[in-house]
């Protein structure tokens, strides 16, 4: 029966005693309150509640975790800090107040909602370009040129296998 199975699955016998008491993991249960009484269809919904609550907290990951989609705004906040100059204010929309895929010259696919495309094209942009760039891992066209970006260009863009099109013409 339902109560027998629910004690045996989340509280194994040899953790049982014979006051129908038990204790798991801290949590302690009357066996009283599982199996018998006026209450029982109340206990047997609260318990249901609070299994799907246990499991979300189970299964959910880690709060430290970082999401495919928040490497992307980070890499583009890292692109935007070596950018020294940007006399039209072209990365002013690059903020929190709104989503990344909305940032002036970022493209994100529908699907996963990635960055694909950086086209910043004749935006006189001063500075160089971020070595973070190779974390774009769905990126596949950059477009830069006609800026004013100076240095080596990154080797992390080797890293993106999925690059189609780079084009750096007529930097400085």
């Amino acid at each position: 029966s339902f109560p027998l199975f629910y004690t045996s699955l989340l509280f194994p016998k040899n953790k049982r005693n014979t006051k129908h008491t038990t204790q798991y993991l801290g949590w302690e249960t009357m066996g009283i309150l599982i199996t018998h009484g006026p209450g029982y269809q109340h206990c047997r919904a609260l318990f249901l509640v609070f299994s799907v609550a246990c499991l979300s907290l189970v299964h959910s990951p880690p709060a430290n975790a970082i999401s495919g989609n928040e490497t992307d705004r980070l890499t583009l906040l890292e692109f935007k800090a070596k950018i020294t100059s940007d006399p039209y204010g072209i990365m002013s929309s690059w903020n929190d107040s709104s989503h990344f895929c909305n940032w002036f010259g970022v493209t994100c696919g529908r699907r996963h909602a990635r960055v694909t495309e950086l086209n910043l094209t004749s935006c006189h942009l001063g500075g160089s370009i971020s070595p973070h760039i190779g974390n774009l891992s769905f990126l596949r066209v950059v477009d830069l040129s006609h800026n004013r970006l100076l240095n080596q260009i990154p080797s992390e863009l080797g890293y993106l296998w999925r690059m189609q099109m780079l084009y750096l013409l007529n930097n400085s």
